[in-house]
């Protein structure tokens, strides 16, 4: 009982148990087997389970269970959604088709805060004002390339019209969009700031 168990009208080939495995820790949907279904340590029926034709490689679980830090939407498997150390639903997502190196987010950042573009990767990738990097963001659709910020700033403070970088777009301690910016072409030698 404590190993091996099944739901009412379940027989030997739709339910299982694994080694040291019971009821709260190992289960399988109706109709499921070994191979459809299962729990890693500590999962149980509403935190870790499989959908139809899933296994251990494709299989994931709800925040905060089972591998803790890497799961997959429905459908999805570790090869098209992932989370680094520590992330999870709500910290670390992919849009469909995104994997390692095309979806990721910075520790704290989330659905709505931190995400990329498809073919975007670490270099590519932004986030909405205020969020990630905390220091560097780009408005949308664009990236490192055409946006960013110096150390401390943010939305309020650093900026970059269209088509601007690292060298024809910047600000000085405290400006920001409406006290300093530059025009195409400038850079810190030919920037300057509105009075005050």
């Amino acid at each position: 009982q404590s190993t091996c168990w099944c739901r009412p009208g379940r027989n030997q080939s739709t339910c299982w148990c694994r080694p040291g495995r019971n009821q709260s820790t190992c289960w399988c949907r109706p109709g499921r087997n070994p191979s459809t279904c299962w729990c890693r340590p500590d999962g149980n029926q509403s935190t870790c389970w499989c959908r139809p034709g899933r296994n251990q490689s494709t299989c994931w679980c709800r925040p905060g269970r089972n591998q803790s830090t890497c799961w997959c939407r429905p459908g999805r498997n570790p090869s098209t959604c992932w989370c680094r150390p520590g992330g999870n639903q709500s910290t670390c997502w992919c849009r469909p088709g995104g994997n390692q190196s095309t979806c990721w987010c910075r520790p704290g950042g989330n659905q709505s805060t931190c995400w990329c573009r498809p073919g975007g990767n670490q270099s590519t990738c932004w986030s909405r004002p205020g969020r990630n990097q905390s220091t560097c963001w780009c408005r949308p659709g664009r990236n490192p390339s055409t946006c960013w910020c110096r150390p401390g700033g943010n939305q309020s403070t650093c900026w970059c019209r269209p088509g601007g970088n690292q060298s024809t777009c910047w600000c000085r301690p405290g400006g920001n969009q409406s006290t300093c910016w530059c025009r195409p072409g400038g850079n810190q030698s030919t920037c300057w700031c509105r009075p005050g």
